[in-house]
């Protein structure tokens, strides 16, 4: 068996891209009814994906 994690990279990069498009919104929704900047709610949202993706 292969366990290549490039193996399934075609279906894990369409994932990844409505992942995104529902986190940003999020993120800058979250930080709007904060009274945050939105620039702040992008950060936010960054820094989470790089901390979550590895797991």
């Amino acid at each position: 068996m292969d366990h290549s994690p490039l193996r399934n990279f075609k279906y894990d990069v369409p994932s990844a891209i409505v992942v995104f498009l529902v986190a940003l919104p999020l993120c800058l929704g979250i930080a709007l009814a904060s009274g945050a900047p939105l620039f702040s709610g992008l950060i936010a949202g960054i820094v989470g994906g790089l901390i979550v993706a590895p797991l």
